[in-house]
C-alpha cells in the first residue's frame, strides 16, 4: 500500500495480512545465514572426499573414451569431481559419479558459480555442463592445437550465471536434450555456441562419431 507504506498479503480466503518489515528482514536474514551454513558444512565433507581419494583409472571415464586418464577415486569406488568456485578457486562441494554413471550432488553444497576449469589458462572459454563433457571439448581444443579455457558448470542454468562472469571470448557447447534446456541456457548468454543435430552432448558425439566431429561444430562456432 503505497499511500502509507505497508505490506500486505492476499491470501485466497480473502483475508489479508499486514507484513511486519522488520520480522521479514530478520527471517531473510536467518535464511540466508542458514545457507551459509549448510554451504560451509558441504564444503568441509568435500575437502574430506577429496582427502580420502587416490588418482586412479576409473570405469566411467573409460566408457566415455578416457580408459588411460586418472581421476579422484573414493575408497568406495566413486569418480570424485572437485566444484570450485569461480572467483576464488575454494572448494565449495564435489559431484559423486559411480561406475554405472550414477550422480549426485553434496546436500547443501553452493552450487551456483561452482566449477571444474580444465585446459589452458588462456584463450577462448568453452562453456559445457558436465564432466565427461569438458573432458571431449579439450581433447578436440587440443586436437584442433588451441590453447582453451574449458568450464564445466555442472547445469543449465550455472552456464547461464557463470557466462556473465567472465570476459573475452566464450561461447558454449550446449548440450542438446528433449526438454530444450541446453540451447535456451547457450542461447541466453548471448554468446555463440554450438550444438550436436542429434540428442546428446560432446561425448556422445565423440563416441558416437568421433573427435573430429567435435572439432568440427567448435571450429564452426568460432567462425559463426
Amino acid at each position: 500500500d503505497w499511500a502509507i507504506g505497508e505490506r500486505h498479503l492476499y491470501r485466497p480466503d480473502g483475508k489479508q495480512e499486514v507484513v511486519d518489515r522488520e520480522a521479514q528482514r530478520q527471517r531473510i536474514a536467518q535464511l540466508q545465514a542458514d545457507e551459509r551454513e549448510r554451504h560451509a558444512a558441504a564444503a568441509i565433507e568435500a575437502q574430506a572426499l577429496l582427502d580420502a581419494c587416490s588418482r586412479l583409472r576409473h570405469t566411467y571415464l573409460a566408457r566415455k573414451g578416457f580408459p588411460t586418464m586418472l581421476g579422484f577415486v573414493h575408497p568406495d569406488g566413486d569418480l570424485i569431481v572437485p566444484m570450485r568456485g569461480l572467483a576464488n578457486n575454494a572448494l565449495n562441494s564435489v559431484q559423486r559419479i559411480a561406475a554405472d554413471g550414477k550422480k549426485l550432488f553434496l546436500t547443501g553444497g553452493r552450487a551456483r558459480g561452482s566449477v571444474l576449469r580444465l585446459g589452458g589458462v588462456r584463450g577462448p572459454w568453452w562453456l559445457v555442463e558436465g564432466y565427461a563433457t569438458g573432458l571431449s571439448v579439450q581433447a578436440a581444443a587440443a586436437d584442433l592445437r588451441q590453447d582453451c579455457r574449458i568450464v564445466c558448470c555442472f547445469s543449465a542454468g550455472n552456464i547461464i550465471y557463470v557466462a556473465s562472469q567472465l570476459s573475452g571470448p566464450l561461447f558454449c557447447f550446449a548440450d542438446h536434450d528433449e526438454s530444450g534446456t541446453g540451447q535456451r541456457a547457450a542461447e541466453a548468454t548471448g554468446r555463440p555456441y554450438c550444438m550436436w543435430s542429434e540428442l546428446g552432448d560432446a561425448n556422445d558425439l565423440h563416441m558416437a562419431k568421433g573427435l573430429r566431429k567435435v572439432c568440427g561444430l567448435m571450429l564452426d562456432a568460432q567462425n559463426a
